[in-house]
Parts: structure tokens; sequence; C-alpha cells
């Protein structure tokens, strides 16, 4: 009896009846009865079921139009909180963590995610991630660490075309598949789908997802999934049009660091933040030496080269809640948060060795420079955070009048009649 499907122990079965239920040309279901008793369905018996048969079909295909009816009210729905969602919001990563919980609540998955690629560094960022622990989220990784990804990219790349791929069944492969390159999030998919996100001819990421089912999407849900991909690569798009926008009023376009006007804002709302909650911070100023020298003797774009390169060593050296800037000219300003007087010695110290032992290669042109660094900390230096500007000004200037190539403290600035005027022509 357990062959039968319906039964899960044994019973003694001894007449079995199946009489197909269609809908024109279309089989919809089977009708099946059985008995403990032998011969229990003569003829008369199998022709009342024969009748009874159409009348079943129209209530599996009522049903299951209901049941489709639901499905696509309730897509419908979804589909128009998401385009709200789409249309509200320009913070990318808010816009998929949501776009990817509303598609997991009307698609068969187990889990779905949102990867978007970075073309200057040739990585993937796990932007949003359903169905698994959200501290993956934000992570990074080369795109050739996974093999789907990577396949897809050079799909597009070859061919300049896309399309959705759906593995309907991977059998026992679904935890090799090499979808990500953390182990912790191998599982064992027996269904995936994945979707390239192209705009205006340019690869910007993919859609993920899975389920722990065979053939868990129907061909509606695929269709489904693949036209709202179609609108969320346009708004992905967008919405780093916008971010390039922003980021180009905010930052330095040769080095890529905060303008002077976006670090005063970020210096005022850090001092803010202090007064509420007091906790040290330092303020560094450093200045590239001989700097005009470098210009009138190799050009300007030796000099490009040169507040470039000072730029990523700053870069380098910044934690993750500091905020560098190139604050005008040669002149470098870094926000060191959370960082007392010894420990924005110690970093300032590190910079300026690097850049020391850096040689800038501009064509045939090679330099070295070095740098001059001043630092004010709060508290050390003051309880008045909107003094520590003057502060840190001052102790560049003693560097600069010291020798240059040298890291000085406010604490070394030997009078207060010191000035902030420096020598132009001197630096």
């Amino acid at each position: 009896a357990r062959s039968l499907g319906y039964y899960t122990q044994d019973v003694p079965i001894r007449s079995f009846l199946a009489i197909p239920i269609a809908h024109g040309e279309r089989n919809t279901g089977v009708l099946v009865v059985d008995s403990l008793e032998d011969d229990a369905f003569p003829a008369a018996t199998q022709d009342v079921l024969a009748r009874l048969a159409p009348f079943f079909s129209q209530i599996v295909d009522k049903t299951q139009m209901t049941q489709e009816l639901d499905i696509r009210a309730k897509n419908f729905a979804a589909l128009h909180t998401m385009s709200e969602v789409l249309s509200s919001s320009l913070e990318i990563d808010e816009v998929l963590k949501n776009i990817a919980g509303q598609i997991r609540s009307v698609v068969s998955s187990d889990f779905s995610a949102f990867l978007l690629y970075d073309e200057k560094t040739g990585e993937v960022v796990l932007n949003a991630l359903h169905g698994y622990e959200s501290r993956f989220e934000g992570n990074r990784f080369p795109l050739e660490e996974s093999v789907i990804l990577s396949h897809m990219f050079k799909q597009w790349r070859d061919r300049s075309t896309y399309g959705q791929y759906y593995f309907s069944d991977l059998g026992g492969r679904g935890r090799d598949i090499g979808l990500f390159p953390m182990k912790e999030l191998r599982r064992p998919l027996q269904s995936l789908y994945c979707r390239p996100l192209v705009a205006r001819e340019k690869f910007i990421g993919a859609f993920l997802l899975g389920s722990l089912q065979p053939n868990a999407l129907t061909e509606y849900e695929l269709h489904f999934v693949d036209t709202l991909m179609n609108q969320v690569s346009l708004v992905i798009d967008n919405t780093i049009l916008h971010q390039d926008i922003r980021d180009m009023a905010r930052t330095d376009g040769l080095t890529g660091l905060l303008n002077h006007r976006t670090f005063m804002e970020k210096l005022k709302e850090e001092f803010v933040r202090i007064g509420r909650e007091p906790r040290p911070f330092s303020l560094l100023l450093a200045d590239i030496d001989y700097f005009k020298k470098i210009n009138d003797a190799h050009g300007h774009p030796v000099g490009d080269v040169a507040l470039k390169q000072i730029g990523d060593i700053l870069k380098d050296a910044a934690r993750g809640a500091d905020f560098a800037a190139r604050y005008g000219g040669e002149e470098f300003a870094v926000g060191m948060v959370d960082t007392d007087l010894r420990g924005a010695e110690q970093m300032a110290e590190r910079v300026r060795q690097i850049v020391e032992k850096t040689v800038v290669i501009a064509g045939k042109i090679q330099i070295r420079l070095t740098v001059s660094v001043g630092i004010a900390s709060f508290p050390e230096d003051t309880r008045i955070m909107e003094s520590l500007m003057g502060m840190a000004d001052k102790a560049l200037y003693q560097a600069k009048h010291a020798g240059r190539n040298r890291v000085c403290l406010y604490e070394d600035v030997q009078s207060e009649d010191v000035t902030s005027v420096r020598a132009g022509s001197g630096r």
C-alpha cells in the first residue's frame, strides 16, 4: 500500500480503481478509490465513478483557478508595494533589502540576495541578503570567486546579451555550486534562479533566489521576477547616478578625498556629537613640503600625481570612522574619531614615514616627497572643540618652522604668539 503514495504504513489493499480526471485534452488529476475487499468495484460502480469524474474535473479546475487568482492578486499587491519602495528612496541598500524580502514573501524560496558589481575594484558587494544571517551584508569579494556570477558576467561581456538562469533540480550539487566564497553561506540548494542586472549596457550586479526544494519556481513566478528585475535594474542605475553626483559634490576630483566644504560639515557634526557624549578626538593637518618647487620644476601634471599619491596614503591610513580631506592646495586634513593625542601622533608618524619612503613616478620623472604634520586633540589640548583647527594649524606651522618632514603636537608650540601665516614660497 505504501507504493500508492498516499499511505504511510502497510494496508492490505485488495481492490484498486483509478479514473483519469481530464479537462479537454489536459489531465488534471486522478480519481482513486481502494478497498480491503476483493473485487470491490464491479462494472456498475466503475461506470458511476467514471460519470462523476467530469464533475471532479470542474471542481479541480475551479479550485486551481481560484488559487491562481489569489496568487496573482497577492503578487500584484506585492508588486505595487515594491513599486512604491523603488520610487520612494534613493538609498540603494534600503531599497534592495526591502525588495529581497518582498520577493521571498510571494515567490517560493528559502533565500534571496542582491549583489552589486563595483567596476572600479572588480569586486562584488553583498548588498541585501534574506534567509541568511544579516551579518554577511556588506561583505565584498572578487567577482571571480563566485562561479555563477563570473559566468554571468562573462556571458554578458562576450555576447552583450543577458538572460535569467534557472536550475530547477541541482540534486547533490547545490552546496558546491560556487555561489558565494564564504563557507557559512553554502547550503544544499535544489533550485536556483540567477538574474543579471543590466542598465545602459552596463553589468551592475545580479539577483539570486534559491530554494531547498527542487522545481520550486513556476513559469509564472519566473516571469514575474524577471519583469520586476527590469524595473529594479533601472532604479539601481538611477540611484548609482545620484550617488555619483552627490559624491562629485562632496569629494575632491583629483584625490577622491572629501573636499574642504564637506570636511568642515563633518567636523561640525562631530563637534555636536562630542558635545552630547564627550570622547577623544584628534585633528591632523598635513602639508607637502616644498610643493611649489615641485610644480615649478616638473609642472602641474607631476604635482597632481604627487597629490593623488598622498591622498591614497591617507585613505589607507584612515580607519573606518575617520574622515580625510584635501583641505586646500597641497594641504590635507584628517579627523580622527575616538583617537587621543598619542594615538594621533602614532598615526601621523606612520603616515610621515610612508610618504618619506614613497617614490612618486610620473612618466619618466621620479621624485620623493616629505610632509609636515600638525596635531591638536580633544580633550588634551582644549575642551573647546572649535579651537582645534586653529591649534592644529599652529602645530603645522611649528613643524614647518622646525625644519619640515616632522610631526608636531600643539603642545610643541613654544609661544602663543605663533601665527598661522606661512611663507608661500617656502612651502
